[in-house]
This record gives structure tokens, sequence and C-alpha cells, in this order.
């Protein structure tokens, strides 16, 4: 199977970063490589194959990346097993902020600062409320950063 390493990294005069990846496999699979990319095949000074690519594959500069070449003949990221993870544990993190809001209405809003006084003048929270709360929240933390 193709592989893919980080190499180096450009920067291309729009400012649009451009990641470079040597290519490792068999003598079989770098020549269906070299096939498939046909004129924009490129190799390093030492004549190793070379794959752009404008997205980081990886943040680990040692991981080996698999390289698949599709049916229609263009070579890809074959990182569906990495995105799928991280989906995952956004779900987990939007499940575990959700709890949160949840447990806050439950115990009379926002601004409580200890549990040890549970009572509240506030209404228990209708389900129409815990929603609204849950979909606002979830709006405002999509563009923020969370945890991998």
């Amino acid at each position: 199977m193709l592989k893919a390493k980080l190499s180096s990294y450009y920067r291309k005069a729009g400012g649009l970063m451009v990641f470079v990846y040597l290519v490792l496999g068999t003598v079989e699979e770098l020549a269906k490589y070299a096939t498939a990319q046909g004129a924009n095949f490129r190799k390093n000074d030492a004549g190793e194959p070379l794959f752009f690519s404008t997205r980081p594959l990886s943040t680990n500069r040692a991981e080996l990346i698999p390289l698949t070449i599709t049916t229609t003949g263009r070579v890809v990221a074959d990182d569906l097993t990495k995105v799928l993870s991280q989906e995952s544990k956004l779900d987990d993190y939007i499940l575990q902020e959700k709890a949160k809001l949840m447990a806050r209405i439950a115990v009379g809003g926002n601004g409580v600062e200890s549990l040890t006084n549970l009572t509240s003048s506030r209404q228990i929270a209708t389900p129409e409320e815990v929603e609204e709360v849950i979909a606002t929240s979830i709006e405002t933390t999509v563009g923020e950063n969370v945890p991998a």
C-alpha cells in the first residue's frame, strides 16, 4: 500500500500552504503512482516521488499516511478512519456539553456557585427551554477550539 510521509512545506505567493510528502511503496505501487499522477508527477533531488497537498494530512511528522489511487485515477489520502475518529470525539464533546448545561438548568441556572444550596426561586426548566439552551450553546461553540 502506498504511504506518504511529510517531507516539507511551503507557502505559495497567494499565502496558501502546500505540504510536500515523500511517497513510499513497492516498485509496482510507485509505478502505478507515477502513471496516476501523469504530468503532475514530481521527484525530489534524491529521486524520491513526491505528493503535494494543500491540507496537512497529519500533525505527526513521523506518521505514515495511507494513499489510495481512486477508480478515476486520482491519488488521495486514505484518512477516512482518522476523520471518523475525530467526528466521534466531537460527538462525545457535544454530549458532555449538553450534560453540563442540563445539570446547570436542573440546579437553578447558569449562576450556580456551589451545590451546597440547592434551593432556587426559579421554576424547573421546561423541555423547550432546555432544547433552546442546548441549541444556543452548540451554535456558539461550533467556531471555538474543540478538544480532539
